[in-house]
């Protein structure tokens, strides 16, 4: 004859009406698009939860856990990929960054973002040519991240 008795309580927000006419799917945020990425993150949930936002903002998003990995899903998509959005350190022995610079090797006009846990300077190690791409810091705000992605896929 006990227990426990728990109160939450939500803010209250606006209840959201789908407008008339048009597709969830369709739907696109004011900074999302239609091109194709190659995410590429070895923690999972991370992964999934960058490739869910980049999804509901339009973009087709194509995942990979590791540099071997994401190599594969290039080899089978690359005239579609516009963007590569990888973490720097992961394991398998192949950074972001060499993942980075192998596929602009083969496609120069590919747009890329890297992002990690730690410090910019300290995954770049000194090596002033590795900050030519853009660089976002985790943990990240996603609607900071589809900002990044639509700046980058932009230039």
């Amino acid at each position: 004859e006990r227990g426990t008795t728990f109160r939450a309580f939500w803010p209250a927000t606006p209840r959201l009406e789908p407008q008339k006419g048009s597709e969830p799917s369709q739907t696109k945020s004011s900074n999302g698009g239609a091109e194709t990425i190659l995410l590429v993150e070895d923690e999972a949930a991370v992964r999934k939860l960058a490739a869910v936002a980049l999804r509901k903002a339009g973009y087709q998003v194509l995942e990979a856990g590791c540099g071997q990995e994401a190599i594969e899903v290039w080899r089978a998509h690359q005239p579609r990929i516009s963007l590569l959005l990888t973490d720097i350190v992961m394991p398998g022995g192949m950074t972001g960054l060499e993942l980075a610079e192998k596929l602009r090797a083969q496609q120069p006009s590919l747009k890329i973002i890297c992002a990690s846990g730690y410090s910019q300077e300290m995954v770049e190690n000194g090596k002033s040519s590795r900050s030519q791409f853009p660089f976002i810091s985790k943990p990240y705000r996603l609607d900071r991240l589809r900002e990044l992605v639509r700046e980058c896929l932009d230039r």
